[in-house]
């Protein structure tokens, strides 16, 4: 009878609550593995959409930039373009300048040939307003140098000649100009002596700009030499340094770091090699100064052969003979393999054959 009204004994009701509370137990813990997951998920959404974002704002980025290189680019080919045109310009208008002064020449040494009185009128022109037009062009070619950020032989030489051109052929004429400009001889005189200053202002500043040009290209290789203002000073300042240089003390490795800089680069490559022949051509360098740098350069060099130490040499020699051995022993593995390659292509051919005919 009990069994039929309690089916179940006592222990399996214990077994069965047991297991109710372990699949329980594992709901919950799915559950809250669940909402972890959950919260996790949300997290990465956000860390997905930052990252996102901060993407997005990276191409953004680096359009601009495109942006801003491709607008410097232009603003840079816009800036050369109009110096270009600027010195075309100036050319032009120097040439004219030399043209007028030579045909004002001429026909002074004309009136001068016939005992005449000098006549502005012949060739149509005031002399004041031939002075304001020069003194306006000089102005400008001073300009033009100091708005340059570095000149090149080329146009080195042509803003020389065109200097030479026009110096000449005022300091022929300034007397006769003067006599024309005014009654007043004093202030006559005076507006010539300022084309004159200005002549000289514009061959300084060239001279200038070449020789700050020289000095940023030494110190672009660790080279500082003296604040100078003319050519002549700079070579004297670089003779000094080479002279200095080449008997200083020091390792041997910083000796002929200091050598190779100065010989191999400096004086071989950006002075002699890109500039030469323009600096000899043009009375700024002569025989006599570059003979001067090559005998310190040729002293120096036999100092640190002298100097050069002995291990360096057994350093040299024992890596030109790995090289050599490492060289011979490939070019045998090579004749070797192509050996070996030849004699197997051989036997396979002669196999074949001996198929062919029955072997």
């Amino acid at each position: 009878m009990d069994k039929a009204l309690y089916p179940k004994s006592f222990n399996s009701i214990f077994e069965n609550l047991n297991q109710k509370l372990e699949d329980a137990k594992k709901k919950e813990y799915a559950i809250s593995k669940a909402n972890k997951l959950e919260n996790e998920v949300a997290k990465l959404t956000v860390n997905i959409s930052t990252l996102s974002a901060n993407y997005y704002k990276s191409i953004s980025a680096i359009d601009s930039l495109k942006q801003q290189l491709m607008k410097k680019s232009e603003r840079e080919k816009s800036y050369l373009a109009k110096i270009t045109e600027l010195r075309s310009n100036l050319a032009q208008r120097n040439g004219l300048i030399v043209s007028l002064l030579d045909s004002i020449l001429t026909i002074k040494d004309r009136i001068t040939e016939n005992g005449g009185e000098n006549n502005y009128n012949i060739i149509n022109i005031k002399p004041e307003n031939l002075i304001d037009q020069i003194e306006l062009l000089l102005n400008d070619n001073i300009k033009y140098i100091e708005l340059k950020d570095e000149i090149s032989p080329e146009e080195f030489s042509s803003i020389l000649n065109e200097q030479n051109r026009f110096e000449e052929n005022f300091s022929k004429i300034k007397n006769f100009i003067s006599d024309e400009i005014s009654s007043d001889n004093n202030s006559a005189k005076k507006r010539v002596d300022e084309i004159s200053n200005l002549t000289s202002k514009w061959k300084e500043t060239l001279n200038k700009k070449l020789t700050e040009q020289f000095r940023k290209v030494f110190y672009a290789h660790g080279v500082k030499l003296d604040s100078v203002n003319s050519f002549d000073d700079l070579f004297q300042s670089i003779l000094d340094y080479a002279e200095k240089k080449s008997i200083e003390a020091g390792t041997h490795f910083e000796r002929l770091h200091n050598y190779k800089v100065f010989v191999d680069t400096l004086w071989n490559i950006e002075i002699m090699q890109k500039w030469g022949n323009t600096l000899q051509k043009d009375g700024l360098l002569d025989a006599e100064e570059i003979k001067t740098v090559e005998n310190i350069n040729a002293d120096w060099k036999l100092r640190l052969e002298k100097t050069t130490p002995i291990w360096l040499y057994i350093i040299i020699s024992f890596i030109l003979g790995t090289i050599v051995t490492y060289v011979v022993a490939q070019a045998k593995r090579n004749k070797y393999k192509r050996l070996g390659v030849a004699k197997k292509k051989k036997r396979e051919y002669e196999e074949k054959k001996k198929k062919e005919r029955g072997y």
